[in-house]
């Protein structure tokens, strides 16, 4: 108990020490993830990880991945007519890189997913991730790409999510897209700060994000980059973003195996490492002409 003998006189200084609890999120059902992402996102700790198991190349033997969280706030500027939610809400990535890829197979930039002409959303590499088709290439990734290999529990939670990426040379304006899985940009992994190396100038998109609340309890700048570092069967190693380069007509951007900024042309082989959004899904129907209702449907993504 505390006496009139024990209580101090004047000043007193506090030490405290936050031990960050992350069973939450390495036990919680994707479903209780989903509604507590709508509700209370930040139970779940920015850096809390947890596994995930999936047989990715098809060979009938589970690998084990891991889940990082690195976003679980949406501060006023995510309301902001135009802007990417792609670092906005409850954001889990990938903490290493899954796989090796070219962004695309063609550099001529002569049509859309050709060098980077069509940027992010006629790529390849986004094509793979989501599952759908590489039209450049005529390429199905229904049954190969890395989204319908994902267990089912959670891509049931993976939620769209509008995108904003950056141009190149052979385009003229932003790429506006909505995906289940995304790669991260230059803007949400590093704050400049004078470094004179790649500025954010080739990033058209720069200004339409922000940067993840991971990246940013890091720490990260231009200049202090090493909790970018991510890891392919155990080398660091270089991995893809989703933003073409303003300075050329074949590069996107890519963060090097050190954690710094570089751009890469799209025939080099580089990590992949993508990003996604869980929530719970609302799908409302549509009826513009009275009537029965029409089966028509959109899925609605809470904030």
């Amino acid at each position: 108990p505390v006496t009139s003998e024990t209580v101090p006189e004047g000043n007193v200084t506090y030490y405290a020490h936050w031990i960050v609890d992350c069973e939450g999120f390495e036990n919680d059902s994707w479903s209780t993830i989903a509604t507590n992402a709508e509700t209370n996102p930040t139970r779940y700790a920015v850096g809390c990880t947890r596994p995930l198991v999936m047989d990715f190349d098809n060979d009938g033997t589970n690998e084990t991945y891991t889940l990082r969280v690195v976003n679980n706030t949406t501060p006023t500027e995510c309301s902001t007519q135009g802007f990417s939610q792609s670092a906005c809400g409850l954001v889990i990535e990938f903490a290493d890189i899954i796989t090796m890829r070219t962004m695309n197979p063609y550099n001529d930039g002569s049509s859309n997913g050709d060098g980077s002409k069509g940027g992010w959303e006629y790529s390849d590499l986004r094509a793979f991730l989501n599952s759908t088709k590489y039209t450049a290439g005529n390429v199905d990734y229904s049954t190969t790409g890395i989204y319908n290999k994902l267990p089912s529990d959670l891509r049931s939670k993976i939620i769209t999510t509008t995108v904003v990426s950056g141009y190149g040379t052979n385009d003229n304006k932003n790429f506006i897209t909505t995906d289940k899985l995304y790669l991260l940009s230059p803007r949400e992994l590093w704050i400049e700060d004078g470094s004179s190396f790649i500025g954010h100038g080739d990033d058209t998109g720069w200004d339409l994000t922000r940067q993840l609340d991971y990246y940013n309890e890091k720490g990260v700048t231009t200049k202090k980059y090493s909790e970018v570092i991510k890891k392919y069967n155990g080398s660091d190693t270089s991995w893809w973003l989703r933003t073409a380069s303003l300075g050329s007509d074949v590069v996107f951007f890519n963060a090097r195996d050190d954690g710094g900024r570089n751009y890469s042309s799209v025939l080099i082989n580089k990590g992949v490492s993508p990003a996604f959004r869980v929530g719970n899904r609302y799908t409302v129907e549509f009826n513009a002409n009275g009537g029965e209702v029409s089966t028509t449907s959109k899925e609605i993504v809470p904030g």
